[in-house]
């Protein structure tokens, strides 16, 4: 079997001297070395060392990774705690690691003790967090000065945001303001598209954070700004050409300058047009400032071909003419000398390649005119932004970020939290920090302003460059590498290295080191994002005496595909960077079976073994999905498939559209064709051909005087008719979301749809109630990007294999990973009003280069075209670093498959698409795909036939009699409110009963609990509550509460969390130091024999182990006694709580207890689960 030496690792030094906690550190950390572990003994390290938890800060970028070092860190503490080294009858640690993290994890507890922090009860006091979560901290700290003007609540979905700020810019062309000229000017370079103009301004606030401080400061004076720009451009090309420069090798410099000059002389005295003519007159080599642009590019021309190779010869084009003349023929010679010598200079080589594309540094005046009312429009944009996140009492991530460093202030002028955190935090830890981003990382040196070498205060940053792979999230591994040469804020910050791979098999990490050396570039390159590749050392042991290992999968195979040619896997042609398959579907299918092949063979040799299978993107899945199907191979798809392509979804988007809009006739036919109908092609054209123009529910309204529809479409257009007729009458009566569920149930909705697709079915009306919540007009435009923006809930148990993304497989591992499609390009950028790169040089002075969208009718210009392939080779370089990531996946066996156009003879390869990932990987698979060629006799195994393709189904549908099924007798509704099977009817109860307000109120008291659950009662005040009051708002007019209910509204909800904030029991429920603490908790399950959903206001582990499962009740109460009154609520819930505690126990063997919260009133009533309830 494969497991873990008890040998201690190559890198052991490095890691103990991580541990130092005196020391910064910023720790590279590939694939596989076990970051996480080191991060979590650091963490330890220091909490030994500190007077209070606090004063430690550990981030993370996601709430997954919070989470998971949170209870790592806890895990230790409990088992450090729960024996003493001395306790003869514990199984000692099986390895270095664990012993050293038991012995930090002892200190800690010692120091625990000693400070009576308490940290098991509150491991809230444990600062390990999100950088969101810090940023909204800060933020919320300081609403005045961070400009967010109260808690705004973070959506994802911020684009309806977006939007309506572009309109409201494009808006400025019918006013008269200082910005309208602005406007006018952009729409007409544009060509008067002013709808492509509003979505290229929402493509831009999107990415705000990355231009935004670039175009506030300058002079106000556009002549002197023009000039500033263009000193940043010409600095920029003269900083390649330095680069250039300098990777000329020194003695061979005199003689590259006289072979370019003899060339530029002959072909300036031929009147030639070439490039080459520059270098006349050459005495030595160019320089590197702008105006020398022209010389280098002469030089390129002398020395490389079109396509960036060294030339092999030298001809009269080169200005070296075929004649006999000694000079000649001596200069000639030594130009041929000059190119094999300078045969392996391969930076030479690339940077002399890439002089050809730098620009003159100034623009045109057209070009100018554009730009500046960029520059004018774009903060614009931003400040209307900023108006409708107020309105609307929502931001995004980045407006959080920005209003955090906003309330630090600046290094001259620290604000006062500033200075409080400067004095409270002594370390910071970061994970995976090459993916941090400019906005973050200027955070991160806010927080460290005031630090000093040798104060005791200390960072430690961890992550892979070869791993930063979310540009698109604005992530900039130049940052790591610029940290790691430099060091940071000042600080004296050591660069360390791990090497050993606790993960991979020898096989697959030889495979590793000496591929990659191949494809990533030869040395680390901050301002292109170029990453080179740092070796790791295999420490897992493999036991070839076991069967299991001998035969199970391992190494790397490379399965080598092709299309064109005769007698191949297609009748396609040659590949393009696009993803359009043309006639590709043979080399598709002779690919999918090779996947469906080698993921059987791999579960026969090891039953057990893990299978991934990662993609660039879901479409790369087209041929392979029908296969597996086709094969029996199950699988489950991580965040592949959208929600809104969901059967029983389509049909529930369509019901929301139809009720939303009675006129939408697409819509309405949609609900007519569903199963819960299930009407007939015939009877649906029979139904609309003689009226184009009616809406359906009309013709359904005088159905029985229409001819040409059988019996049993009238029947069944009858049946829906009398659900939807009234349910079309409740617009705007009844929230969206039980409106549609009343409405999709009382039609067979539920019975149409498999168990398994409940959870998307739930998922779709949980996105119904936030567009309640949020107070967003409900659109089925809006609703259905919404549900196109989810994923599909996958339920498919002991998968075969597991397919997902690539960005999606980082930080996991699998026995087996299968990549396929190797071939693909992935899609080109789309432009952008404003092309922009950031260039951060060997100083810490940033190059913010800009340039212009070129107008649909002219040619890209030099500086635009320079910016977008500035941005392009970016992208490249990422790519690489996917495939590694991919390729780090493997544990045991790594599958690549790629398909390679070939030429009409049959007998050669063309070179893949430049954008693929087999490009990254030509250089060192280009070989075995030309012996797969040679050897293309050998047919390849597979799996039954050609791909089946997708048929058209029969139609399902409900019965046209269909009625809803009797209810349970212990499902039938109770008038007096009590829960089912509860036998003592309650005495009716002394309550406020105000009808709607008092459930909508209790609707954004839910909402708020579980925001304050988030960050702890002990961070909120009633002036952080006041801040929240536009949000709640928004809630309850969403909600429709009209405007002369809303102030007593507003404020029964204020008075009842600020009751909870001075509540004892109410700050110990949402405290979240809770071990498993969660709020709006779904569960599902059988119980009394069917199946249950319910949602747990609270639930989480308490200090003894007890697991609590809380429910919020917003109901008031007036006169009589309020304990009597607490005694029936308790028996009115019970059977509820015990039913949700039936469901928790399912899952959690954990002793229960069951409360009810009343905030309104500080009441409690809690109760231990009976033995009976949670028997299964």
């Amino acid at each position: 079997m494969t497991a873990v030496s008890s040998r201690q690792p190559a890198d052991q030094q490095v890691r103990e001297t991580a541990l130092d906690a005196s020391r910064s550190f910023v720790v590279q950390a590939p694939a596989g070395s076990g970051k996480t572990g080191l991060l979590i003994q650091r963490y330890l390290r220091l909490l030994a060392t500190v007077e209070h938890p606090e004063e430690i800060i550990a981030i993370t970028f996601t709430r997954k990774a919070a989470a998971e070092m949170r209870d790592r860190v806890l895990d230790a503490l409990a088992m450090a705690a729960s024996a003493e080294p001395e306790d003869g009858g514990r199984e000692p640690a099986q390895n270095p690691y664990q012993e050293t993290t038991l012995a930090l994890a002892r200190a800690v507890v010692a120091r625990d003790v000693h400070k009576g922090w308490s940290l098991n009860a509150q491991p809230g006091r444990m600062r390990i967090l999100t950088i969101d979560a810090l940023c909204r901290t800060i933020a919320t700290q300081m609403p005045w000065l961070s400009r967010l003007g109260g808690d705004a609540l973070i959506v994802d979905d911020v684009s309806p945001l977006y939007r309506q700020a572009a309109r409201d810019v494009v808006g400025l062309l019918h006013e008269d303001t200082p910005w309208s000229e602005c406007v006018v000017t952009l729409v007409s370079h544009l060509d008067g598209d002013l709808g492509r103009f509003e979505r290229m301004l929402v493509e831009m606030l999107s990415r705000r954070d990355q231009w935004l401080r670039y175009l506030l400061p300058g002079s106000s004076d556009p002549g002197s700004r023009r000039r500033e720009l263009e000193a940043e451009l010409a600095k920029a090309v003269g900083e390649e050409l330095a680069l250039l420069r300098a990777a000329v090798p020194r003695e061979l410099a005199d003689e590259l300058a006289a072979v370019c000059a003899y060339a530029g002389d002959t072909l300036l005295d031929h009147a030639s047009r070439s490039p080459a003519v520059a270098c006349a007159g050459l005495a030595q080599l160019p320089g590197a400032s702008a105006p020398e642009r022209r010389h280098w590019q002469g030089v390129a021309a002398t020395l490389l071909t079109r396509e960036g190779n060294w030339r092999k010869t030298l001809t009269r084009r080169e200005g070296f003419p075929a004649d006999k003349q000694p000079r000649l023929q001596e200069m000639r010679a030594r130009g041929l000398d000059l190119l094999a010598r300078l045969a392996g200079a391969f930076q030479l080589r690339e940077r002399l390649h890439a002089v050809g594309r730098l620009p003159e540094p100034v623009y045109t005046d057209g070009q100018w005119r554009v730009l500046h009312a960029l520059l004018e429009i774009l903060p614009v944009a931003t400040a209307c932004l900023r108006v409708v996140f107020a309105e609307r009492g929502q931001v995004d991530y980045s407006e959080i970020t920005n209003a955090a460093r906003q309330a630090l202030g600046g290094d001259e002028s620290p604000t006062d939290l500033a200075l409080a955190l400067d004095y409270r935090i002594r370390h910071i830890l970061v994970d995976e920090f090459q993916d941090t981003s400019h906005s973050h990382f200027a955070l991160l040196q806010q927080l460290t302003a005031g630090w000093a070498p040798g104060d005791g205060r200390t960072v430690f940053l961890v992550g892979d460059p070869m791993q930063s792979i979310y540009r698109f999230r604005e992530a900039d591994v130049g940052l790591f590498l610029h940290v790691a040469q430099h060091g940071f804020a000042g600080l004296a910050v050591e660069s360390l290295r791990l090497s050993a791979n606790f993960r991979s098999r020898p096989d697959v990490v030889a495979w590793v080191n000496g591929v990659f050396p191949q494809v990533m570039p030869p040395a680390d390159d901050a301002v292109a994002g170029a990453v080179s590749y740092t070796p790791s050392t295999a420490f897992v042991a493999v036991d070839e005496d076991d069967p299991g290992e001998r035969g199970g999968p391992r190494g790397v195979q490379v399965h080598a595909l092709f299309k064109g040619g005769s007698g191949d896997d297609s009748h396609g042609d040659g590949d393009s960077d696009s993803d359009s398959d043309g006639g590709t579907d043979g080399y598709r299918d002779a690919e999918a079976r090779r996947v469906a092949t080698i993921i059987a063979a791999a579960r026969a040799e090891d039953p057990g073994a893990s299978v991934a299978l990662l993609v660039r993107t879901r479409a790369h899945l087209e041929a392979i999905l029908p296969c597996l199907r086709e094969t029996g191979i199950r699988h489950r798809g991580v965040d592949i498939e959208p929600l809104a392509e969901v059967p029983a979804v389509e049909d529930l988007l369509a019901l929301t559209r139809a009720l939303l809009h009675p006129a939408d006739r697409v819509a309405w036919l949609a609900v007519l064709r569903a199963p819960w109908c299930g009407m007939t092609l015939a009877d649906l054209h029979a139904l609309v051909v003689d009226e184009p123009d009616a809406a359906i529910i009309d013709l359904l309204d005088g159905i029985e005087g229409r001819g040409g529809l059988s019996d049993d479409g009238r029947r069944r257009a009858a049946r829906l008719l009398s659900v939807l007729g009234p349910a079309v009458g409740e617009r705007g009566r009844r929230r969206l979301r039980r409106w549609v569920e009343g409405a999709w149930v009382a039609l067979g909705g539920p019975a149409c749809v498999a168990s398994k697709e409940l959870a998307n079915v739930d998922a779709f009306l949980g996105l119904l109630d936030g567009l309640d919540l949020a107070g967003t007009p409900a659109d089925g435009d809006e609703l259905a990007r919404r549900a196109a923006q989810l994923h599909a809930v996958a339920d498919v148990e002991d998968a075969d294999v597991e397919i997902m993304t690539m960005h999606k497989a980082k930080g996991l591992e699998f026995d087996v990973v299968i990549v396929p499609g190797l071939e693909r390009g992935g899609r080109a950028d789309d432009p952008h009003l404003l092309a922009w790169t950031r260039r951060a040089g060997e100083s810490e002075d940033t190059n913010f280069l800009l340039a212009p969208i070129p107008s649909p009718a002219e040619e890209a210009p030099p500086i635009y075209e320079y910016l977008r392939d500035l941005e392009a080779d970016k992208d490249l370089h990422e790519q690489t670093r996917l495939l590694y990531v991919a390729a780090t996946r493997a544990r045991k066996a790594l599958h690549l498959l790629g398909s390679v156009a070939v030429d009409n003879d049959g007998e050669s390869l063309r070179s893949p698409a430049k954008r693929s990932l087999l490009k990254r990987l030509w250089p060192v698979v280009a070989g075995a795909f030309e012996e797969a060629l040679a050897a293309r006799g050998d047919t390849p195994p597979q799996i039954g036939g050609a791909v089946a393709r997708p048929t058209v189904a029969g139609l399902r549908r409900l019965p046209a009699d269909w009625c809803p099924p009797g209810a349970p007798a212990s499902a039938v509704a109770n008038t007096d409110g009590s829960e089912p099977g509860d036998a003592r009817a309650p005495a009716p109860v002394e309550f406020d009963w105000a009808g709607e307000m008092a459930r909508h109120v209790g609707t954004v008291i839910h909402r708020a609990l579980m925001e304050i659950s988030r960050d702890g009662a002990r961070a909120w005040n009633s002036a952080r509550l006041g801040h929240r009051r536009n949000a709640w708002q928004a809630m309850l007019a969403g909600l429709g509460i009209p405007a002369q209910a809303m102030p007593a509204a507003i404020a029964r909800v204020q008075e009842a969390l600020e009751r909870v904030l001075v509540d004892a029991r109410g700050r110990w429920l949402l405290d979240p130091g809770h071990q498993a603490a969660r709020s709006e908790l779904a569960l599902s399950g059988v119980d009394a024999g069917g199946l249950a959903n319910v949602v747990i206001d609270r639930s989480f582990v308490d200090a003894d182990g007890v697991c609590w499962i809380v429910d919020y009740k917003s109901s008031r109460h007036e006169g009589g006694d309020l304990q009597v009154f607490l005694d029936r609520e308790q028996q009115r819930y019970r059977a509820q709580l015990e039913r949700y505690g039936r469901l928790m126990s399912a899952a959690d063997s954990r002793p229960i207890r069951l409360g009810l919260y009343y905030p309104a009133l500080g009441g409690w009533r809690e109760w231990p689960l009976p033995p009976a309830s949670g028997a299964q």
